[in-house]
Formats: C-alpha cells, sequence, structure tokens
C-alpha cells in the first residue's frame, strides 16, 4: 500500500449493519454513520471505479447502494454531490431501466450538515432545514430492489486524489469539487429514503453490500472511525456490530461467510498479506452474486424492515429473471443422515482412497466434522455446508496424517454446524485498539439485544480470532493478545479481537505505531456464528484392506499336437487381513484361443469362498469371488487354438482385481475419480512400473519342424526383481541354454523325433513363464523313383512316385537356367500336387527338362526326389488338302485329296473320322475337316490347315396358294401366290417368266404355271404345277335410238340389234333390270349394252349413245286486274315473264292468246306456258279464276 505522511492509506475489509442513534430519524444514510453527538471523524463515501489504490480499496463502487421497494411507493434521495460538476444519482429499476437525477442544483443536493440530519423534505411536518429530494413514484413492474449509484463530482472514472478533511462526525463539512486541492472523488453526505404515503419515512429498507470509505489519518481516540451497523445473513439472523474507534485512512467495509477461504471453505486464519491480487484470490468479490458456497452479508443502515420478502427481483446484466434474498426465515443449524461412502461407492467401506461424508443440513454454514479413530488421533474435517444435500472427501487418514489401520471398524462420527457465520475481514486496518464489538440479535423481526440471555443462540458477543500466520504475532508490541482465541470464543465487548493503539506513526512494517502497527498490509479476520450442538451420528464403517494374488498359472500341453488343447490350472488368493466380496478374477487369451470350460474349486482347508457371476467369452473368462481371508480357489480352465493361432505362441494372463473402496496394497491406483476397472492400471498402484503379484503371465511357445532341424531359440526375460533364470521339467540332452544381461536363451537341435516339454521362469517367481512345447517328426520314405518319359511334342508325358508314408503330400518341380521351379497349371501340368504328375502337351522346348518331385510328410517333413528327364519327340509338317469345292447342296458330294500319299488320318470339327486314312476323303456332310501325318517314331504331325466344307439344305418346297378360279374369261387373271416371302421365280410352260421373282403372280393366259425358291446358298425348291384356262369374249352388240335430244317429262327408246342375256349401262353403271332389248331413257347419259355368253364371258360393251333430257323452263306467275266484273266489262291478266307464251282458258289453248297480257270478258280458270328455246314448255303458271256476272 501507498504510504504518505501528509495522509497514510491502509485498507479495512468488513460488513456492518448501521443502526440509527435517533427513533425519530426520518430517512436512511450518511446521518444514520453520523447522528447528532457521534464521537471521531466523518469517513467520506469513496466514489469511483478506477484502477488507483485498490490495495485500499479492491472492490471500488460509484457509490452503489441498495433499496427494497413496492409498487406505488416513492423513492427520494439526495446528495451532497448533487450538482456538483459531475455529481449526480443514477437509479436502476429491477427490469433494468435506468433513471437519472440530472444536474440539478437544487433538487437532490444535500448542502450542509443541517440538511443531512433534518433529511429529505416531505408533506407532513415542518421541514426545517430538510433538502428537496429527487423522487421516483415505483411503477408496475418495477417492485424489487432498486441499485443507486452515487455519482461524485469527478465522474464515476474519477481521479487519483487522496485527500480527504480533517472533520468531525457530528461537525459541518463541506463538499469537495476536485478543484483548488479538493477531493472531486468523496462524497460528504448521501440519503435514500422511501416513502408509501408521503408522510413518513420507513426505515430498513436501504442496504449496500460493500461501502469504502476514506478518514483522515490521524491516529487518534477522538478522530477515529466510530459507527454501529447491523448485519442480516442469509440465514435470517441479524447482528449488531459497532466498529468501536478503528482507523484504516482508506478501508473498506464488508461482510460474508467465510473470511478468508481455501476453494471457498473458511482458513479461521489472518493473512500476513494483504495486496489486492493476495486478498482476491481467497475472498469472494462482494459485488459479485453469491453462489452455493460464498455469500456477501447485507449492511442496512437500520433494523432491517419487517415488511422485507424472502428475496425480491433485481437487475443483473445478462440474467434475466434475476433475484437476490432478503429476510429468510432463521432455522437452527444441524446435521443429520450422515453416511459414509467410499470414493469407489460402496457404503461404509472405505480404502486409500478414502470416502465420501454424505448428510443433508438444515442451514448454511460451516460444519465441523470429527471422526473418532480408536487408534490414532481423530480426525477434524472444516468446511461450508449448503442447505440440503452436502457432500465431503475424506482421504482415509487420521488427524495425525496417517492412514487409519486396515480392518478397523468406526462406529460413530461426531459433527457440528455453525449457522449465522459472520466475518469482518478487515485488510490493512492499521490500528483496532477497542475490538470490534459483535453482537446477535434475537430471532425476531424487532432484531433486539437480549443481553441477559444464557441462550448462544438468542443473544452472543463472542467473537473468535487467529492471527499466528501474521508475522510477529504474539511478540510485537501491538500486537493482538492473545492472538488466538479459538476455542470458546472472547466477549467482544470485554476482550475484543484487539491489536494496535492511539499513537503517532513511527517505525516500520507492522512493527511500530500508527500507520505501522501490527495490522499494517495484514488482513485480519474476526468472526462469529451460531453454534450448534455437536451430535454423535451412528455408522457402521470398516476400513478394508486385502492382499489380492495369483499364486501361479501352470500349463498343460499333453493334447496340443493331437487336439491343439491347452488346460490351464490357475490358483488365486485373499492373503488378507480384510475379507471381500465381488473381488473379479479374469482369464484372458488371445484371440484364436477358444475356452470350453472353467471349473472353479474352493481349495480345502483355506477359507470360504463364493464363485459368482462366472461368464466365459470366446478367449476371455470372468468371474466375481467373495473370498475369506487366506481363501484360495483353483480354476482349471480348458480350451482350444483354432485358426492362425495354431503353432503360435500362446500368451495368457490371469489376474484379480480389488472390489471398490478395499485397499490392495500393492494393486490400487491412487486417483480418486477412477474405481478399480482395469487390473494394470491398479497395478501400477501409482507408479509407472507394473510390479503388483494380482497379475501372473504364461506363454505357451510350441514349434514342430522336422528332424535334422534346429529349434527356434526362444529368450525369456527375467520378472522384475529376479536375480537368476531356471529351467523345469523334461530338460531334453541336446537343449543349450545361455543366461546374460536378464535374459535366459535356449536353442539346440533335436536327434531324435518326439515330443519335448519344458518351462523357462524367473527363480522364485511364479510372475512369468514360458513353456517351450517341441514336436520333431520324421521324414517320408520314397520307395520307387520317378521315371525317366520319352514322349512325341504336343503329348501328354505322365511321371509317377511312390512313398510307403502316409498323408505325404507332393511337389513337383522342373528345373529352369539352373533353379528349381514348381509346376502349376500355368505350365500344363496336372496333378503337381499329387504322386502322379501329367504335363499336358509338351513342346520340343521341353527337350531334355530334368523333373523331381519334393515330398512332404503329414507332419512337413521335406524329402526330394532322384531326377528324371522328359524327351520329347518333334512332330512332322502337317499335309495339306486339295479340295473341290468348299460348298454343295443337300444330294450333291465333294472330294477332299491329302498331300501325304499314307499315314493320313482324316478327322471332321476335330475328331477322327473311322477309318478314314486313304489319301481322297468323299465328304458328304458339313463340316471342318483336316488330316494328320503318322511318321515312324509314331508322332502325329498337326492337323493340316483346315477346310470347311458347307453341305447346304435345300429350301423349303414352296407352296402355291390360288386366289380366284384356274378357269376364267379373255380379260380376266387368276392370282398365284408362293408360301416364300423371297427369292422367288415364277415359271410359265417350263419358261422362266423374266422379271416375275415376286410373292404373288397374276396369271391373264392359259397355261401351265410353278414357283422355283432359291435360298441364300443357292439351293433352289420348285412348287407343283397350277394349269390355267382363258374362255374367248362374245361379239359385242350394237345399240340405236329414236331420239337424242328431250325435254324432261319426255323419253326416248334404245334398241339392241341382238337378244341373249343383255345388261344396260348408264355411265358405265349397271341400271338394274334393264336387261331387254329395248329401254327407254328419260334422263341424260351415256348409254352403252352387253351380252353374257354360256361360259358366263361378257362382251365388250356396245356403242355408246348419249341422251339429252332438258329441264323444263320455270311456270310463270300471272295476276289479275280484277276476278269478278259485269257482263260487258273486262279483266286484265298480267305475266311476270316475257317470251315465247301461250294462255290457256279452262286447260285449253287460246288460240293467238301469246302475249304478256290478256284481256278476259267471260267467265273461266286462265293459266300461262312460257316454252324455252328448246322448245320445252314450262308447266301451267297459277290459275286465276274469272267470275263475270249477267247484266240484269
Amino acid at each position: 500500500m501507498i504510504k504518505l505522511r501528509i495522509n497514510p492509506i491502509f485498507g479495512l475489509y468488513f460488513l456492518f449493519f448501521l443502526l440509527m442513534s435517533s427513533s425519530l430519524a426520518f430517512a436512511e444514510g450518511s446521518k444514520d454513520l453520523y447522528p447528532k453527538n457521534t464521537p471521531g471523524n466523518r469517513a467520506f463515501l469513496y466514489c469511483n471505479t478506477n484502477s488507483s489504490f485498490t490495495d485500499s480499496w479492491p472492490f471500488k463502487t460509484p457509490g452503489t447502494h441498495y433499496v427494497y421497494v413496492k409498487t406505488g411507493e416513492v423513492i427520494a434521495a439526495g446528495s451532497s454531490a448533487q450538482g456538483v460538476g459531475l455529481g449526480t444519482i443514477r437509479f436502476t429499476a429491477p427490469n433494468g431501466v435506468s433513471y437519472n437525477s440530472g444536474t440539478s442544483t437544487s433538487v437532490g443536493r444535500i448542502n450542509n450538515r443541517a440538511a443531512e440530519l433534518a433529511g429529505p423534505w416531505i408533506n407532513s411536518g415542518s421541514n426545517v432545514n430538510c433538502y428537496k429530494p429527487y423522487t421516483l413514484i415505483v411503477k408496475s413492474g418495477e417492485e424489487g430492489v432498486w441499485k443507486v449509484d452515487f455519482i461524485p463530482p469527478k465522474g464515476e472514472a474519477g481521479t487519483s486524489n487522496i485527500t480527504v478533511p480533517d472533520v468531525a462526525a457530528d461537525a459541518d463539512w463541506t463538499q469537495g469539487t476536485g478543484n483548488g486541492g479538493t477531493n472531486g472523488d468523496i462524497i460528504a453526505a448521501w440519503d435514500v429514503s422511501v416513502t408509501s404515503d408521503n408522510i413518513s419515512w420507513k426505515t430498513g429498507r436501504l442496504f449496500t453490500n460493500v461501502l469504502n470509505l476514506h478518514i483522515k489519518d490521524s491516529f487518534e481516540e477522538n478522530k477515529s472511525y466510530y459507527a454501529s451497523h447491523y448485519v442480516l445473513t442469509r440465514d435470517g439472523r441479524a447482528y449488531r456490530i459497532q466498529t468501536n474507534g478503528s482507523n484504516g485512512v482508506g478501508f473498506t467495509f464488508f461482510s460474508n461467510n467465510n473470511g478468508f477461504t481455501n476453494n471457498s471453505v473458511p482458513t479461521y486464519k489472518s493473512l500476513d498479506v494483504s495486496t489486492q491480487t493476495e486478498v482476491s484470490n481467497v475472498t469472494h468479490d462482494p459485488r459479485s452474486p453469491d453462489d452455493a458456497q460464498n455469500v456477501t452479508h447485507k449492511i442496512f443502515y437500520a433494523k432491517p424492515a419487517k415488511e422485507l420478502p424472502a428475496s425480491a427481483a433485481i437487475y443483473l446484466a445478462g440474467t434475466p429473471g434475476a433475484t437476490t434474498w432478503l429476510k429468510n426465515t432463521a432455522v437452527l443449524p444441524k446435521i443429520s443422515d450422515v453416511q459414509v461412502v467410499g470414493t469407489e461407492g460402496t457404503i461404509g467401506q472405505v480404502s486409500v482412497k478414502g470416502a465420501y461424508i454424505k448428510f443433508n443440513s438444515t442451514t448454511g454454514g460451516t460444519y465441523k466434522i470429527v471422526i473418532p479413530v480408536p487408534s490414532g488421533a481423530d480426525r477434524n474435517i472444516i468446511g461450508v455446508a449448503a442447505v440440503g444435500a452436502n457432500t465431503v472427501f475424506w482421504d482415509g487418514k487420521d488427524g495425525n496424517n496417517s492412514f487409519v489401520p486396515a480392518g478397523t471398524t468406526l462406529s460413530e462420527i461426531r459433527t457440528r454446524l455453525l449457522s449465522a457465520e459472520v466475518h469482518f475481514p478487515y485488510i490493512d486496518m492499521e490500528i483496532n485498539p477497542k475490538g470490534i464489538i459483535i453482537e446477535l440479535t434475537d430471532n425476531t423481526l424487532d432484531y433486539n439485544l437480549i443481553t441477559n440471555s444464557a441462550d448462544e443462540g438468542v443473544y452472543s458477543d463472542k467473537v473468535y480470532w487467529d492471527d499466528s500466520n501474521v508475522s510477529g504475532a504474539g511478540t510485537l508490541p501491538e500486537s493482538s493478545n492473545p492472538f488466538v482465541n479459538l476455542t470458546g470464543g472472547a466477549s467482544s465487548k470485554l476482550l475484543g479481537h484487539k491489536w494496535g493503539a492511539y499513537k503517532a506513526s513511527e517505525g516500520s512494517g507492522n512493527s511500530g505505531s500508527g500507520s505501522f502497527s501490527f495490522g499494517n498490509t495484514k488482513s485480519m479476520d474476526t468472526w462469529a456464528y451460531i453454534q450448534g450442538s455437536e451430535e454423535s451420528q451412528p455408522l457402521n464403517m470398516v476400513i478394508k484392506t486385502a492382499d489380492l494374488l495369483i499364486e501361479r498359472i501352470t500349463p498343460s500341453t499333453d493334447l496340443y499336437f493331437s487336439d491343439h488343447q491347452l488346460m490351464y490350472t490357475v490358483r488365486a488368493k485373499n492373503n488378507g487381513p480384510s475379507d471381500v466380496s465381488g473381488t473379479t478374477f479374469d482369464f484372458k487369451a488371445p484371440p484364436g484361443f477358444v475356452i470350453s470350460s472353467v471349473n472353479p474349486i474352493v481349495i480345502s482347508g483355506t477359507g470360504t469362498a463364493t464363485v459368482n457371476a462366472p461368464l466365459i467369452t470366446g478367449n476371455s473368462y470372468q468371474a466375481k469371488l467373495d473370498m475369506k481371508n487366506q481363501s484360495v480357489v483353483e480354476f482349471t480352465v480348458v480350451g482350444k487354438v483354432t485358426g492362425a493361432l495354431i503353432n503360435q505362441i500362446v500368451p495368457v494372463e490371469a489376474s484379480i482385481m480389488r472390489p471398490p473402496d478395499v485397499t490392495d496394497p500393492d494393486a490400487t491406483n491412487p486417483d480418486s475419480n477412477t474405481g478399480p476397472v482395469n487390473p494394470h492400471d491398479e497395478c501400477l498402484n501409482g507408479t509407472a512400473i507394473s510390479n503388483c503379484n494380482n497379475i501372473k503371465y504364461n506363454i505357451v511357445n510350441p514349434q514342430e519342424f522336422c528332424i535334422g532341424n534346429p529349434m527356434l531359440g526362444v529368450a525369456y526375460t527375467l520378472s522384475i526383481g529376479g536375480a537368476s533364470g531356471e529351467i523345469t521339467g523334461a530338460v531334453p540332452g541336446w537343449l543349450e541354454s545361455k543366461f546374460e544381461n536378464n535374459t535366459l536363451s535356449v536353442s539346440g537341435k533335436p536327434l531324435l523325433a518326439g515330443i519335448y516339454a519344458f518351462t523357462l521362469g524367473t527363480v522364485n517367481s511364479e510372475k512369468e513363464k514360458t513353456t517351450v512345447l517341441i514336436k520333431v517328426n520324421p521324414m517320408p520314405v520314397i520307395t520307387t523313383q520317378p521315371a525317366s518319359v520319352t514322349i512325341c511334342e504336343d503329348k501328354d508325358a505322365t511321371f509317377t512316385i511312390v512313398s510307403s508314408s502316409v498323408g505325404n503330400t507332393y511337389k513337383w518341380q522342373y528345373q529352369n537356367g539352373g533353379l528349381w521351379k514348381d509346376y502349376t497349371s500355368a505350365e500344363g501340368a496336372t496333378g503337381f500336387n499329387t504322386s502322379t504328375l501329367i504335363v499336358s502337351k509338351v513342346t520340343m522346348g521341353m527337350d531334355k527338362t530334368n523333373i523331381q518331385v519334393v515330398v512332404s510328410s503329414a507332419f512337413g517333413c521335406v524329402l526330394n526326389s532322384d531326377i528324371s528327364v522328359l524327351n520329347v519327340n518333334p512332330k512332322p509338317s502337317p499335309p495339306a488338302i486339295l479340295p473341290s469345292k468348299t460348298a454343295f447342296c443337300d444330294g450333291e458330294n465333294i472330294v477332299l485329296k491329302s498331300s501325304a500319299d499314307d499315314g493320313n488320318q482324316w478327322y471332321i470339327n476335330g475328331k477322327s473320322i473311322p477309318g478314314a486314312v486313304k489319301k481322297t476323303y468323299v465328304v458328304q456332310d458339313t463340316g471342318s475337316y483336316t488330316v494328320t501325318y503318322t511318321n515312324k517314331n509314331g508322332c502325329e504331325s498337326l492337323g493340316s490347315l483346315a477346310v470347311k466344307i458347307k453341305m447346304n439344305p435345300l429350301p423349303p418346297v414352296p407352296q402355291v396358294k390360288i386366289t380366284g378360279d384356274t378357269t376364267f374369261c379373255k380379260g380376266g387373271s387368276v392370282l398365284l401366290e408362293s408360301s416364300a416371302d423371297t427369292n422367288n421365280q415364277w415359271y410359265k410352260d417350263g419358261e422362266i417368266l423374266i422379271g416375275e421373282t415376286g410373292k404373288t403372280y397374276k396369271a391373264i393366259d392359259p397355261g401351265i404355271y410353278f414357283v422355283l425358291v432359291t435360298n441364300e446358298n443357292g439351293c433352289s425348291s420348285n412348287s407343283k404345277s397350277v394349269a390355267v384356262k382363258v374362255n374367248l369374249l362374245p361379239v359385242a352388240p350394237v345399240i340405236t335410238s329414236d331420239k337424242l335430244v328431250l325435254c324432261e317429262k319426255d323419253s326416248a327408246t334404245l334398241s339392241s340389234n341382238v337378244t341373249g342375256t343383255l345388261q344396260w349401262y348408264k355411265d358405265g353403271a349397271k341400271i338394274a333390270g334393264a336387261t331387254g332389248s329395248k329401254y327407254i331413257v328419260k334422263s341424260s347419259g351415256k348409254y352403252s349394252l352387253t351380252i353374257t355368253d354360256t361360259n358366263t364371258c361378257p362382251s365388250d360393251p356396245s356403242n355408246v349413245i348419249t341422251i339429252q333430257v332438258n329441264p323444263l323452263p320455270v311456270a310463270p306467275v300471272i295476276t289479275a286486274d280484277k276476278l269478278v266484273f259485269c257482263e260487258k266489262d273486262s279483266a286484265t291478266l298480267t305475266s311476270n315473264v316475257t317470251g315465247n307464251l301461250q294462255w290457256y282458258k279452262d286447260g285449253a289453248k287460246i288460240a293467238g292468246a301469246t302475249g304478256s297480257k290478256y284481256i278476259v270478258k267471260s267467265s273461266g280458270k286462265y293459266s300461262l306456258t312460257i316454252t324455252d328455246t328448246n322448245t320445252c314448255p314450262s308447266d301451267p303458271s297459277n290459275v286465276i279464276t274469272i267470275q263475270v256476272n249477267p247484266l240484269p
């Protein structure tokens, strides 16, 4: 900390409640710190958030306070810094909405000591000297805890000015501005009040978590800091605190539940340091929200209001819906339901890895657990309990830091719970000559001091401290005395935690006085609590230790080479001293080893044991064992080696692993977070070397080879701690051994066939052993060697060997370039892995080839045969074939001729033709024909070039389909149709019909017809013949007409010159029923006639006569100017047309009446016709009836 002779600075950290000294107080704030007649000096509110002097004020705030208000109530606030420079008041509602008092120099300004004492102006009362507050009405949604920040004249960032006036607590003061040498970071007076009726002010609503204060560095009794406070704990209890004349210059007030801590657990000790970093590492920041173990108590300016709820809403940035505790119902401290569970989960059982002590707590606070140890010092465990379930780790040691002996049974555990614990850590508090006074108030909402009560749960002024870690404790002149007070506590009113004296500053460090007194640059903790009674909780807890071990693994290899079976005998033992349940036995073999059975037995006389939950899984076996001290279980494991593991080394291991919460002296993994899962991890026992007796290993090393070969050398490394190796069992005389560098090596070459078994190990150790199992097999026996073979080129050569051995395998080889190579199918060989080799289609390149066979016995022993030789005679050249032609149609033949005069053999399609051995061969079938020639060595040539002869089949005989009669009249025809779609040729009377190659042919002439079909090979078939007859037509008739032109409704007569079967035609179409020699014509057209003879042949048409029938003109229309008139009168008829007209009366022509008008003078029916240029008359016109009446 910075020290100035003018103004020494030091820090003080502790919590307090402000107690109003007058029942007539009207508000809450600085006037409650300094009521009328308060002794000592004024400590100013230090307000900034910069990084200067954080050793005095490590938890800086902008003068932050909190006030609980309800909806509709009014907050009234004031500050001596309001409107001075940057001085203002900032409010934050529980919903996060912010308000500000602005820069007014009148509203919210406390101008002097009189205004501070009078408080804020209100509607009732005289308001003498009262200041006018800045007010806010709490709206809906804003009920809860409001944050109030008092911003000083130099603003929230502040300055580095640390001057402070020397002002008595009850004297008038002047607010600094930061100008002219005054301090603008401090506030002289501040106030926050609440009213619900604007008539009276409520008390007990205002609190803070930390007060940063600044007082003049005068170490005199009448210039020190005197104040009374109330501290409300989360447990629901309250303490009255009196600072009682301490002085720390720059200091911080706060209180918490655990003082200086180690991982949030109270150390109950003062510290020999005071820097910000060191203190922050062991103290929960009072500005931060509480957590499960760290609680900052609340400092009220008066007794907490009775109407405070248990909790209320508060604004915390980034935490929607945040709340803070206020007044909780106090609960007596009590611990119950104590249970001890090993770190690995076993109730009532503890190993060297310790255990968890679980219990329920009625309230939060510090617990003390005492574990009575019969054979050692009792173990004390202290920590912080939360309400409800708690879990505490115990490392299994007693008070002397020694593990509780195995087998120890603990029947009880003693517990004590401290509640309403308050700590006042004074950081860099140079002097506290009178000691802080801490008094518990009663458990009511009145918070009274019942000083006459003997019940410490009702009233107590006891405090505790331990300054033993502070330099000079008990020896320096201003040291606390006593410097340790842990047992029974001391009355804070009489024998409080005191150090230092009211003296001027001199000396250095903490060995002098004033600024260098005992508390200088130290952190002094004073605490109090409600101490619950110590209770004994019955337990059934045992400390278990068991030395579990695998004694040995003994393999039996008798059936390995006959059945690939191995049998192991494994002994597991509990060497005590504790009985165990649920220990795990494992037997593991490599993949390929299949366990068929496991038979466990308890060795008689060793103690009781039970095998539970046995399980075989392929190559492994596991069981759970309950074992009394000294019991032994022997397992017989039987299995077979399969697949790729056959004749390979077979490493197995057997292990026994402790159950949870049992200590195995040489096999316990010390990691408290890991239970017994892997025996290898347990076997490390907290080291890098696995050297426990819980795991044993055995290797079976099988070797099988033929006599005359050496064994594969085996190197065995001694077990950890071993000094020499040993070979046990039937050790063969040919075996050679060597021991060096902790390795035992064996090698050798067997002299006789047989089976040998021996074991390599470490003297006086069963940890690791290797059993060597050797089978030496005899060589195979050849009774008949393969003979040399002479054969023609391209023939199959056969070699045979005979052996008297059973179960041999063979591998035939040939020599190439001095190297022996295995025969495969690629060389055209078959039987190359049998006793008979066939080399197919030998070539001249194989001539003089050396051949041998490698014979392997059933045991894999190998012997080479004698060498035989393959001699190959060449083939003669193939003959040639001279064919006459290469294709013919069915019914023909071809003659083939060989170029060789004798030794021929004819082939068709690669197969010899029996008896076809002459120079020529007559071909009558389709096929590929070759011929070979055999010389005097009996070697047959390759086949000649093949001649492919094809006998082409005839096409199917076509069928002719006849459409129509084959006898018809001249001019008629018959349609002939071939059954073949293509390749047709039609013939008539044996002569080709040139160009007639279609599927059909229309015959119009008489004759004999057939069709010839030719296929793609040029082979033809013809159809049956069809005879066609053609009859001649009769002579065409001649016709005449009496007229050629006529009018409509007239007719003409046509006449024939012949009679017979006639048929008249109009415009080329038959006229139905017109078969007579005459025909009456009434319509225009071209008329002709045919005659049909007795063969039904019609003649050609007769001559054509054209008849023209002209249409009649349109009938005229006539009108009359009158229809009835008198005799001697007349009427005029008029035509609508002109031309060749004729008038009629009563149907008769009127002579001379041809004009377009006609005068009528007599009665009658009159009409009119018109004749056109073709002389055709029209139909009569309309008829007009005229009536002529006689005169009277």
